[in-house]
């Protein structure tokens, strides 16, 4: 499946199954072997003289360890967890059993990992459920920060992929701007100038960017800050062709230029009719990956902060990826 990704146990809870494993069978069979009268067994058995009891005891050790450590390896093999755009799937044991888990069941995302952890790059993620308040638990997962981290970006870009209704629209637009929300008046005509002015398009190209840097939102063009829906009249006359499908047509190819083809896929473009009046609005995911803004020979890294964009510094960039994102 796109974009799936498959988690399994790190080694190390292998390691340690298979050493458990193994310690409570010699347990057992040290009790079971200290019950047993060796000496009259070997006296009445059939075959003492060609193979001791001893040689046949050790046989049966080395052949149940093996088969306990085969079972072992199998059950750790098969735990895999897979994660899509829309659940989270837990595979386990020898019957291959399932659990399916929707992104809208989960309520929040965490993980803890030991000193032993940090140092081995293992740890625990925690999802808690909505239905059930249950708590899903994952130990000796690889890299939990990263997943857990991973899980979230998914699980909010799930949540803010809803099919948003006009009510919905709405209501966004009577609440205001805010950290997830941007009003933007129009594309590219510059009302104040009366005429054309690409750094319009420029600025919203920067709030998507800056959306995406941090944990996605939603932005409105054809709407003031005072949020009065202006609608999309004026930048409709301003193409060759008048329209919606030519406005969204030319706000994928100016994304395409300055936020970069391959994040085209993300964002979603939806249009919604007030009264005659168009207004678009841009489903923004937070990304996976730092994205720039590609303009005037040079790239620039925006994040969303209270209700505005604003560009970091190279220093500020380093910072904030490292404790935004896991890299490597």
């Amino acid at each position: 499946m796109k974009n799936e990704i498959l988690i399994r146990k790190n080694v190390f809870s292998l390691l340690i199954q298979m050493m458990v494993a193994v310690l409570v069978f010699f347990i057992v069979f040290a009790l079971v072997n200290f019950y047993i009268d060796y000496e009259e067994l070997e006296d009445k058995s059939p075959i003492n003289y060609i193979i001791t009891l001893d040689a046949i005891t050790l046989f049966v050790f080395v052949l149940i360890s093996l088969v306990i450590l085969f079972v072992v390896f199998i059950r750790w093999h098969l735990y895999t967890i897979r994660i899509n755009n829309a659940s989270v799937h837990y595979y386990s044991g020898l019957f291959f059993k399932k659990c399916k888990l929707d992104f809208k069941d989960i309520e929040s995302v965490s993980y803890r990992s030991g000193i032993i952890g940090d140092i081995l790059e293992y740890g625990t993620i925690y999802l808690n459920k909505i239905s059930d308040k249950k708590i899903i638990k994952s130990t000796y997962l690889p890299n939990p920060k990263y997943y857990a981290e991973m899980i979230r970006s998914r699980l909010k870009n799930n949540k803010n992929k809803e099919v948003k209704s006009k009510n919905d629209v709405s209501e966004l637009i009577h609440q205001g701007e805010n950290v997830n929300t941007e009003f933007k008046r129009s594309l590219r005509w510059d009302i104040k100038l009366n005429k054309v002015n690409k750094d319009l398009e420029k600025t919203i190209m920067k709030t998507i960017c800056g959306f995406m840097n941090v944990e996605g939102g939603i932005l409105l063009i054809g709407v003031g800050d005072d949020g009065i829906i202006e609608g999309l009249e004026s930048d409709y006359k301003t193409f060759k062709k008048y329209g919606k499908d030519y406005f969204e047509g030319y706000l994928y190819q100016i994304f395409g230029l300055m936020v970069g083809k391959e994040y085209m896929h993300l964002i979603d473009i939806v249009f919604y009719d007030f009264e005659g009046k168009d207004v678009c609005l841009i489903q923004v995911p937070a990304s996976d990956e730092p994205v720039y803004l590609k303009t005037d020979n040079q790239e620039v890294f925006y994040v969303r902060t209270g209700n505005t964009t604003q560009p970091l510094t190279v220093r500020e960039v380093n910072k904030y990826i490292k404790s935004h994102w896991v890299i490597g």
